[in-house]
């Protein structure tokens, strides 16, 4: 059985890939590998940390609410001059499928908190460039005590 967290992550795959303005065959769950000319611009949905929202532990015997970090890195290799257009646009493709519904159809997440970007990272190597721009969000989940599946 997956976990809430494994869950999230292909739900928000799937999100983003059905944004109108979205290929979805350029969406990847925790992609490790190189991307190549044709797969990109790309998506890329990367678990980050996650943390008890009580410092003192679960608050109530039934269940714990958590927020959990995932990263939305973009991938686009461009030239310089039309870098911020490029990820502009995907941010806002991302913004749009995440925001549409704050719990993303699933019941125990309580809220999605879009929460910023990162600095493009550049590849500095040719006139076409590699960047890749992050793509911070928060997602408030409940799992129960006992069990990271439900």
């Amino acid at each position: 059985m997956a976990t809430r967290i494994e869950t999230l992550i292909d739900t928000i795959v799937a999100k983003i890939g059905a944004d109108v303005a979205v290929d979805s065959t350029k969406v990847f769950p925790n992609r490790v590998a190189d991307l190549n000319d044709t797969e990109m611009p790309a998506y890329n949905v990367v678990l980050g940390p996650d943390a008890p929202l009580s410092e003192l532990g679960p608050t109530n015997v039934a269940y714990i609410d958590w927020q959990l970090v995932l990263f939305v890195d973009c991938y686009q290799r461009t030239i310089l001059a039309d870098a911020d257009a490029v990820f502009l646009d995907m941010r806002r493709n991302v913004h749009r499928a995440l925001m549409a519904d704050h719990t993303q159809g699933l019941a125990w997440v309580t809220t999605t908190i879009p929460s910023g970007a990162d600095e493009p990272n550049i590849d500095d190597a040719g006139d076409r460039k590699n960047i890749v721009y992050r793509l911070n969000w928060l997602f408030q989940i409940r799992t129960s005590v006992g069990s990271l599946e439900s």
